[in-house]
């Protein structure tokens, strides 16, 4: 296969899958077809006659395989003026180099390999015999322009150029046009009647509604190299008015209905569509609306031929074919009452009836049950205001307004007799009850009371209870009974506050007492008793009598007073238990003790030693003793200096060093002591400063106070590094070629802190993605401390067209479409510097059709165009 029919099918592929992509175009109210492409008139590859080197011939398509779908039935070819050139390896190329053909898929091929000239022409005239000269009135006065037709319509694509298209009446009057061809990608293109040339014929412009021939081809030998025609028409402006939709409505029964009326019917939408250009093609079908609702709308449609639209809506749909709503609510006394329990109120039976689309014509009053009696029963009917009706009827009313009966009686459990109101009894008395109900029925009995505690007039009550919640209650009264003889209490105080029994006081007794009965009362009560006396286990007693005779006694002891008070000391040792002495430093903990004694009551409380184990400066201890009665006495230990704390010391190295721990110079590091309160400080480091290299180095220092204590203090974790980083880069070639790779090593060290941060990396690549040019590598590394290094290294890319086209045949996965590719950049090496930049187009059109072929990959064609670019 020659590199030029690579071109062509490759071409043709793109312009195949444009098609496949393009949207399809609107109808028109008149079209006249010119020539579809869709008969296929044999192939003109291989089966032309051609003229020598220069001069014309032509191609006549036979009579016999003219067809449908072409007007005037035939169509002449012809190909004028094909020179003769030779390519990059000195070999001539063919006459036929510039061609053209038919293919079964509905498409007129014409090709020019590049530096080829030559032209061709498409003439439609009529069946002129097979001649291959234009006849111009060989269509016979073909009017264009019926129905509106005003412009042609051409389906095609191609590389450089225009079509240029001629309408012919006659021979001395005919207009000319050129026409743009899209760029590999297929498009239609329009071009209207009024902008061919007026007056481009001897004898005036061509009359469009007397056509006799029309031709179409490149007589530029120029820039045109490909063309892919599917089609020519002749058509009417686009329809761009939507077309008129109107809608209207009527009931089931067939009556017209008018929006914003109620009905019970379904209401049906029908749509009525015209259009006066293009044509009806679709209306939305009549729509029924059934179900209930207010203010409803249906829309519809209307699409005419060219596509356009129009809606058009019905609104004000009101329909209502659903009965209303009828809710009863029920109460008794005001609050909810459940069918089927029994109330002892009247029940009252009210109605909700609404509607939700309509007013409600009628509504049912609230009906309220008053009498006694089971099983009781309530109706209502709602209606709207057209027609529809709902009824309901509540059941299970159960009414009960009379109380139970009820009733009391006692019995005597001490004596076994029926106990009688109002007499005195030293037993318990049972009360028990009776119930009955002749309706509703019984529904709580109460439980026996039983009166057991002592007191006069005492009552006991049951309360009985029927289904309905009817109450009635017995009571019985006059209840006497006492069993309990007085309650004796004796309370004392001293002071004026509590005294409890067998504690020591310092201060009198006084024991009072307090006789009661709750139920005779109470006869005589005693005084209270006062003891003042200093000794223990005294008491106070009384007796108490209540009117009945019964009788209380109670006796209040021991009673113990002491109003002598003890005597403490205080004393201090060390820690080592030598004796300390008030007002001398010491540099051990002194305890504090207290010694205390008492002769009567005896010792109750004495203050703990306290020992003072932390730096203290003239301080004070002070202890209490306390005896069993509540007399105190105080004794303290003044002056007590104590020194516990060593002094305080701080190592600061400066300067600080990085984020990293290092420094990359000397650090001083100086001491601060402190002794506070304390002894104060005897002696305190000077400062020392590290300038050595090294990690990790440390600086120790200790400080001593008055009273022998010492505190010491480092500051470690110093590191210093001065010396900066080492950055080596591998040996290169200086130059590059495209095809080459490029490999270049960079090594980065530090002998102490290490490595921070560093841009030094191994390159390895293809020389190609560096670009065209002189590239320049800069390593920078900075190690822990901060110091730094930067190095650079440089090397060249050149390209020629020779690498550019070994490039493209690594690239490209068919080798046929690289080898076409290719061959402009061969050309281009022996070409002038004038010819290189129409080649190198070339080049980068050929690139962009493989990759949309998906021959090569976008990031290597983006890599391709750009070194072509450079060559350009």
């Amino acid at each position: 296969m020659s590199s030029k029919q690579v071109l062509v099918r490759a071409a043709a592929a793109v312009a195949s899958l444009a098609a496949a992509l393009a949207l399809p175009a609107l109808a028109h109210a008149s079209t006249i077809v010119i020539d579809d492409f869709h008969t296929d008139q044999s192939s003109m590859l291989g089966s032309a006659v051609y003229p020598p080197e220069t001069g014309t011939g032509s191609l006549v398509v036979p009579p016999a395989e003219a067809g449908s779908g072409i007007i005037g039935g035939e169509r002449d070819v012809a190909e004028y003026g094909v020179q003769r050139y030779t390519d990059e390896v000195g070999q001539a190329y063919r006459p036929n180099d510039a061609q053209f053909a038919w293919s079964q898929g509905g498409e007129f091929i014409a090709e020019r390999q590049i530096g080829v000239k030559g032209s061709f022409l498409i003439a439609w005239d009529g069946q002129d015999g097979g001649a291959s000269a234009v006849d111009y009135t060989g269509l016979g006065g073909v009017n264009l322009r019926t129905g509106g037709i005003d412009r042609f319509r051409f389906d095609m694509d191609g590389v450089g150029g225009g079509l240029q298209v001629t309408v012919y009446t006659d021979a001395t009057h005919y207009s000319t046009a050129t026409v743009s061809v899209p760029f590999l990608n297929r498009a239609t293109v329009d071009e209207p009647f009024a902008a061919f040339a007026t007056g481009a014929g001897a004898a005036g412009p061509a009359d469009f509604s007397n056509v006799g021939a029309i031709t179409a081809g490149q007589t530029d030998v120029g820039d045109l190299t490909q063309l892919h025609l599917f089609g020519i028409t002749a058509v009417s402006p686009p329809d761009s008015t939507p077309p008129t939709i109107t809608a209207s409505a009527k009931t089931a029964d067939g009556q017209p209905y008018t929006g914003g009326t109620w009905t019970r019917q379904n209401v049906i939408v029908s749509f009525q569509c015209s259009d006066a250009g293009s044509g009806v093609a679709t209306v939305t079908p009549p729509v029924t609306v059934s179900q209930s609702g207010h203010d409803m709308a249906v829309t519809g449609t209307c699409v005419d031929n060219s596509g356009n639209r129009a809606s058009a809506t019905f609104y004000g749909i009101d329909i209502d074919n659903t009965g209303p709503s009828l809710v009863p609510t029920i109460t008794a006394g005001g609050a909810r009452y459940d069918q089927g329990t029994w109330t002892n109120k009247d029940v009252t039976v009210s109605w909700s009836c609404s509607d939700a689309l309509n007013a409600v014509a009628s509504a049912p009053a609230p009906t309220t049950v008053t009498t006694e009696g089971a099983g009781q029963q309530v109706s209502a009917t709602c209606t709207d205001v057209l027609g529809n009706s709902t009824s309901r009827t509540v059941g299970g009313i159960d009414i009960d307004k009379t109380a139970p009966e009820a009733d009391a009686w006692a019995y005597d459990l001490s004596s076994g007799n029926d106990y009688e109101p109002g007499t005195w009894t030293s037993g318990d008395v049972d009360v028990y009850f009776y119930c009955a109900d002749d309706l509703s029925g019984v529904a709580s009995t109460p439980d026996d009371v039983f009166v057991t505690k002592s007191g006069a007039g005492q009552t006991a009550s049951g309360t009985c209870t029927d289904q309905a919640g009817n109450a009635a209650t017995a009571t019985f009264t006059d209840i006497d009974v006492d069993k309990t003889p007085p309650v004796l209490t004796a309370r004392a105080t001293s002071a004026g506050a509590a005294y409890t029994a067998g504690t020591w006081t310092n201060a009198d007794v006084v024991v009072a007492f307090a006789c009661t009965d709750a139920d005779s009362g109470v006869a005589s009560a005693p005084a209270p008793v006062t003891v003042s006396g200093e000794g223990s286990g005294q008491t106070a007693s009384a007796s108490c009598t209540d009117l009945v005779g019964n009788t209380a006694t109670v006796s209040f002891g021991p009673i113990d007073i002491d109003r002598t008070a003890p005597t403490v000391t205080a004393s201090a040792t060390t820690a080592d238990g030598a004796l300390y002495t008030a007002g001398t430093w010491t540099a051990q903990a002194v305890t504090v003790t207290f010694a205390c004694s008492d002769g009567a009551s005896g010792v109750a409380a004495v203050s703990a030693a306290q020992t003072l184990d932390s730096d203290e400066k003239d301080a004070s201890v002070t202890g209490t003793c306390t005896d069993a009665a509540g007399n105190g006495a105080t004794a303290a230990f003044d002056h007590i200096d104590i020194d516990r704390t060593p002094p305080t010391i701080v190592a600061t190295a400066t300067p600080a060093p990085n984020a990293s721990g290092w420094n990359d110079g000397p650090v001083t590091v100086t001491f601060t002591c402190n002794d506070g309160d304390g002894s104060g400080v005897a002696t305190c480091p000077d400062p020392v400063t590290l300038s050595s290299e090294g990690a990790a180095q440390s600086v120790t220092g200790t400080a001593t106070d008055a009273v022998g204590h010492s505190a010491s203090a480092t500051a470690g974790g110093i590191s210093i590094d001065t010396t900066p980083p080492v950055v080596v880069w591998g040996d290169h070639p200086a130059t590059y070629l495209p095809t080459d790779r490029v490999a270049i090593a960079c090594t980065a060290s530090d002998a102490l802190s290490g490595i921070a941060a560093s841009t030094c990396a191994d390159i390895d690549a293809p020389a190609s993605s560096f670009g065209v040019g002189t590239t320049t590598l800069t390593a920078t590394v900075t190690d822990a401390a901060g110091n730094t290094t930067t190095t650079r290294t440089s090397f060249t890319v050149t390209v020629t067209f020779a690498d550019l086209c070994t490039l493209t045949k690594q690239y490209v996965s068919s080798k046929v479409a690289a080898t076409v590719a290719c061959a402009p950049l061969l050309a281009a090496e022996k070409a002038s510097k004038r010819a290189r930049p129409t080649l190198v187009r070339v080049y980068v059109a050929a690139i962009e059709v493989d990759q949309k072929l998906k021959l090569i990959s976008p990031q290597h064609a983006d890599e391709l165009i750009t070194l072509a670019r450079s060559l350009a």
